[in-house]
């Protein structure tokens, strides 16, 4: 009898160990999803239903994310942030400033218009209008871009359309390269890293030039980073 009594024990033990294996998992993934409730502050605020009207000195933070303009709405039921005047948006080592805000942030999406941002390493760019789709892609119409560390940039590039994989690269259509904002050359398609180390498998930028021996050439090169320390550069003109 006390042998049956502890086989049954030991049968329940092992069902409830195996129960709360399958169920704490999903529990613990359901809290780390919540969004974390914005914490705004201002030098005047009007609350009303859903709806809280912010004005001078206006900060709103979540999460990696921070947004400080000179007035402000959100809508707490929607989760709809508007912000106007000397706006500016920061997330991990992306900022972005501009005259106006509209950004949901509970889906991370939204627009930013009269755009001026910056991000590693030395890229600043600006465009009229700058759409994010998710927390990680930029997306724009027109925008003028730069690497040059120069106050007055000795080099840009402009384009029709394209997008920003934040931390990864710039993609650019129908490119135009300048040089002291002399249009030298234009390039229909092409893409910008923005990793740590400026490294990334692809096309240079192609040589041009004239000698007394070769006359006027193009020197293509493709560059292949096969590892973090190792990297190899193929030419042909």
């Amino acid at each position: 009898m006390i042998n049956s009594n502890l086989t049954i024990m030991r049968k329940i033990i092992f069902i409830t160990i195996i129960t709360l294996h399958l169920i704490m998992p999903s529990i613990l993934s359901t809290k780390t999803t919540n969004v974390s409730k914005p914490v705004l502050k201002a030098d005047d605020q009007i609350i009303d239903e859903n709806r809280i009207i912010a004005r001078g000195n206006v900060e709103i933070a979540w999460e990696e994310y921070r947004i400080y303009a000179d007035y402000m709405e959100f809508n707490q039921k929607s989760n709809v942030v508007i912000a106007q005047g000397r706006v500016t948006m920061t997330s991990n080592e992306t900022v972005l400033s501009g005259e106006r805000l509209e950004f949901n942030i509970k889906e991370r999406t939204g627009a930013l218009y009269d755009t001026y941002g910056q991000m590693p390493p030395f890229v600043r760019y600006k465009s009229n209008k700058l759409t994010q789709t998710d927390n990680e892609t930029l997306k724009f119409d027109k925008i003028e871009f730069t690497s040059c560390n120069q106050c007055v940039p000795r080099w840009k590039i402009s384009c029709s359309k394209g997008k920003i994989k934040k931390e990864k690269w710039v993609e650019m259509k129908h490119a135009v390269i300048k040089i002291k904002n002399i249009p030298i050359f234009y390039i229909p398609y092409m893409r910008y890293p923005l990793n740590s180390d400026g490294r990334a498998t692809g096309f240079l930028f192609p040589g041009i030039g004239r000698s007394n021996l070769r006359g006027f050439f193009l020197l293509n090169s493709f560059f292949w980073a096969i590892k973090p320390n190792i990297d190899l550069t193929l030419g042909f003109d």
